[in-house]
């Protein structure tokens, strides 16, 4: 029969180098290394030749450049955050953290027809009405489609991570067992949850 033999070591060499506390791209007082300052500028410029790219193929109204300039709008943000921790100010510290987490918020809660329309220009620039109406509608289908997912998720979840487990489980025993992978088969038998191999 296979056995786990578990042992209480945890063993993490980590990067070859590395220190407890000190950042690759980032000095003690928080402004940004030459390295550092090479990435995070890069990373901006990256995403705006991007987003130029996909207006220039594609135009405005599509996933693509709604996404990319979301992103922009994080990065824009992240390099503002840095340089209000480099200056120390306090006030614009606080400012650029809640602009940081504002765009977060949009990125991942999408529905950009929810918010202003200064935010949404600040986001994507200026656009037409016409563009405005197809982006907004954009938005809203991805908010529903990700309202669906999450209730089906929460729904199917409980469900389907025991049967996923329990068939990965039985097809490591037989692998172990007979050295091959078989094909596990799942369902329900007075009432539990079977998994066989054929």
């Amino acid at each position: 029969m296979w056995k786990y033999n578990h042992t209480p070591e945890l063993c993490h060499y980590g990067v070859l180098g590395m220190k407890w506390g000190v950042r690759r791209y980032q000095n003690k007082d928080g402004t940004l290394t030459p390295a550092g300052r090479k990435k995070y500028s890069s990373e901006v410029e990256k995403l705006k030749s991007r987003a130029k790219e996909i207006k220039k193929i594609r135009g405005t109204t599509n996933d693509a450049y709604i996404s990319t300039k979301k992103k922009l709008y994080i990065a824009k943000n992240k390099e503002k955050l840095r340089e209000a921790k480099a200056s120390k100010d306090r006030a614009s510290m606080i400012r650029a953290k809640e602009n940081l987490d504002f765009a977060k918020r949009v990125k991942n809660k999408g529905g950009l027809a929810n918010y202003t329309r200064s935010a949404q220009r600040e986001i994507l620039g200026n656009l037409s009405s016409d563009e405005q109406i197809i982006i907004n509608d954009i938005e809203r289908k991805h908010a529903k489609n990700k309202d669906r997912t999450t209730k089906l998720l929460s729904i199917m979840g409980p469900i389907a991570i025991p049967l996923l487990s329990a068939a990965v489980i039985t097809e490591g025993k037989y692998y172990m067992e007979n050295g091959k992978f078989g094909i596990p088969s799942v369902g329900f038998e007075n009432g539990q949850i079977m998994v066989k191999v054929r």
